[in-house]
């Protein structure tokens, strides 16, 4: 009967750590290495939309109430997304890169700064080239490897991607011999549909746009935000 029990707690705390960590809307885990950031945003977010909605009533005075409960609702997720911030400033993010790129870390990516108006995390690393490469297309005949349209995915607690966001280098149209060192940074945004898998981030990865694993990740934001 101990057995028995056991087992059914055990599920139990699985279905509850999948629904947390899900993608489906439900409350952000603040397991991940944002920590509280992305259920502060799920939380604001749903908030502002309630509001919103309610704002089309066209009562005058109810309107009036609205807004003053939007204005406070807005300075109180201010001050709770800075102190969030704090507590993660710094924070490593475990980075990985496309086995097809002639790229490897030389400095994971670490949360740097966040936007609160825009719901954005900023990272920032450095990368070194493998092999000759260049950050864009020179118009000219080149051997080097081109580094165009750089992007970092990101995944689940499950090993899922569901998001995918620019990455920015330090990269010009000149070919860069192996061994360069390259500081890259990303904005990695957090939405009300993204934010409970934001919560459960694992890991990220760096590839090419429209490789296999951008169409993958791509393919799973879309299906989140409900195209």
């Amino acid at each position: 009967m101990k057995s028995l029990l056991f087992v059914m707690i055990a599920g139990l705390a699985s279905a509850v750590m999948l629904v947390s960590c899900g993608g489906d809307g439900s409350k952000a885990s603040a397991s991940g290495p944002f920590g509280e950031i992305p259920s502060l945003v799920s939380d604001f977010e749903t908030f502002s939309d309630a509001k919103q909605a309610e704002l089309q009533s066209g009562d005058e005075d109810n309107m009036k109430k609205i807004l003053e409960e939007m204005k406070a609702a807005e300075e109180k997720f201010k001050e709770s997304m800075n102190a969030a911030f704090e507590k993660v400033k710094g924070k490593e993010v475990v980075t990985e890169v496309d086995p097809e790129l002639p790229l490897k870390i030389v400095t994971p990516m670490k949360i740097e700064d966040i936007s609160v108006s825009r719901h954005l995390v900023k990272l920032v690393g450095e990368l070194e080239l493998t092999a000759t490469a260049i950050g864009f297309d020179s118009y000219e005949p080149t051997d080097a490897f081109e580094l165009d349209d750089l992007v970092v995915l990101s995944y689940d607690n499950n090993g899922k991607p569901f998001a995918y966001d620019g990455l920015s280098k330090d990269m010009g149209g000149e070919p860069m011999p192996a061994g360069s060192k390259v500081p890259v940074d990303t904005h990695i945004h957090i939405e009300s549909y993204n934010a409970a898998s934001m919560g459960c981030l694992s890991k990220i990865l760096i590839t090419l746009k429209g490789s296999e694993l951008y169409n993958q990740a791509k393919a799973a934001a879309d299906a989140l935000k409900g195209k």
